[in-house]
């Protein structure tokens, strides 16, 4: 069975989120390291936790890239634990857009309100597509090898 075109455009969505949060974690590491230095130059207090805190968030930002990129590489090699674990965290990212929606119409922010109905109907979306029968088939043949007759 060959590959849906639809994974392959969640895949790179995947793939584009994992860059992001690769680049965010740099740049916890650094920029907070370098204010953290700055401070401490400065004669200021608070100048080491904040280098610390820097390198925590940082190192998790990398640490949920990696798994992010883990996953993107199992829907393109069409895994069906891959395709679990997309549903699921899209439905929680998807709990999180409600639950922000909400909070923009109670405070009546319109750029916040369309923002996440845009990304609540995106991941309307891809849980639906993963969800259609012949997307769970390609993804029951165990992956691409068994697929490809190997």
């Amino acid at each position: 069975m060959q590959r849906p075109t639809g994974v392959i455009l969640i895949a790179i969505l995947q793939f584009f989120w994992t860059g992001v949060m690769v680049l965010i974690g740099i740049g916890l590491m650094l920029g907070m390291g370098i204010v953290g230095a700055i401070l401490a130059q400065q004669g200021r207090t608070g100048a080491g936790a904040l280098e610390g805190l820097g390198a925590v968030f940082g190192v998790v930002f990398l640490f949920c890239a990696a798994m992010q990129g883990i996953v993107a590489w199992g829907m393109l090699m069409l895994k069906n634990w891959a395709r679990i674990v997309t549903i699921v965290l899209t439905a929680l990212g998807a709990a999180m857009i409600a639950f922000s929606l909400v909070m923009a119409l109670t405070h009546f922010h319109i750029f916040a309100m369309l923002w996440n109905m845009i990304w609540g109907g995106v991941y309307g979306l891809i849980i639906s597509y993963l969800l259609q029968p012949e997307v769970a088939r390609a993804f029951q043949s165990g992956g691409m090898a068994q697929a490809a007759g190997r």
